[in-house]
């Protein structure tokens, strides 16, 4: 029986001398660089002495070691793409986006403000949160203008966020802040597009539901659902120290006066004891097996609202998010970019 490698290595071989053979001087030149490739190996794996194919071993590229010369990549220096990354993240036009999402992003918070308060006094309105900004500022056509510039601006801020994650500056835990910041900032690059393309988005509050009710489908579900709530609970007490603490005014490339480091504290407190009220219905959420109370921001508001004294409470909060507009604003100006 004839052994199948072996056949179609004779006819390799039968060929490669055939061609050597031909008449033709072009055959002839060619048939030559080939049969000197194969006898030095560079198209045809060799036999090493120690056992094992290897062809032509190049240090500095891909596969080298591997034994098969044909297998050449450039490996990917790591130094150039922090370098690439930085000058990227230098570049003025990425600055300045990132600086417009400071902005947008103040806008969104001022809209957001205007919303609670009408959730705490009867006045209707949307959804307090991220949608019920979009949905506003759907609803006219500078709104709409607005949507679109967001959708420049957040990009900004996420692309900036992916380029401080590559560069690795600070510790690796701002690493991990710079990672989940351009998560977020990313995802609400898709959310504005959404808006500013159709007009109409689904709600965070549905997103939300949505997101833990197939959470919860999978294995440990519960386990990961009250996880998530112990994440954004953290969060939540983190925004809290780093208002009181003025942690903020790192962020900055200098100092912005003394209204704006107010209006960032009363902000950034407002900001974390809401979203500490997100993390509690998470975890709410998984403790009772309901889906359904994990309400998001907006769910969040409504339950302070429902509590004693809820009205002013929520009306306070709300004025934490319209004082943590005006320090985004001032944040566009003297962010550390």
């Amino acid at each position: 029986m004839t052994d199948p490698s072996g056949s179609v290595t004779s006819t390799c071989v039968v060929s490669v001398v055939s061609v050597a053979s031909a008449g033709s001087s072009t055959s002839d030149v060619s048939a030559g660089r080939l049969g000197e490739s194969v006898a030095t190996g560079s198209i045809l794996p060799q036999k090493a002495e120690e056992g094992g194919y290897a062809g032509p071993r190049t240090p500095g590229t891909f596969g080298w070691h591997s034994g098969f010369g044909w297998a050449k990549m450039p490996t990917v220096d790591t130094d150039d793409v922090k370098q690439a990354a930085a000058k990227a993240g230098d570049h003025p036009v990425l600055e300045n986006a990132a600086r417009l999402g400071y902005a947008i992003n103040g806008v969104v918070h001022l809209l957001i403000a205007w919303l609670a308060l009408q959730v705490a006094w009867g006045g209707g309105g949307g959804s307090a949160d991220q949608s019920g900004a979009m949905q506003t500022l759907a609803g006219n056509d500078i709104g709409r203008v607005l949507l679109w510039v967001a959708v420049l601006g957040f990009l900004g801020l996420g692309l900036w966020q992916v380029t401080e994650v590559i560069v690795g500056r600070g510790e690796t835990s701002d690493r991990l802040k710079a990672a989940a910041k351009a998560v977020v900032y990313l995802f609400l690059t898709f959310s504005f597009f959404s808006y500013a393309r159709s007009g109409t988005g689904s709600s965070s509050k549905d997103q939300s539901v949505d997101f833990t009710s197939a959470l919860m489908d999978k294995p440990l579900g519960r386990i990961l659902v009250g996880a998530v709530g112990v994440a954004v609970l953290g969060v939540g007490l983190y925004h809290v120290y780093k208002g009181y603490k003025k942690k903020f005014l790192e962020d900055l490339r200098e100092h912005p006066g003394r209204w704006v480091v107010r209006a960032g504290q009363f902000g950034y407190i407002a900001r974390g004891v809401a979203f500490s009220l997100v993390g509690v219905l998470f975890l709410l959420a998984a403790l009772r097996t309901q889906p359904g109370e994990a309400t998001g921001l907006d769910g969040a508001l409504r339950t302070l609202r429902d509590a004693p004294f809820g009205q002013f409470l929520l009306t306070i909060v709300a004025l934490g998010f319209a004082s943590f507009a005006v320090y985004l604003f001032a944040r566009s100006k003297y962010a550390r970019v």
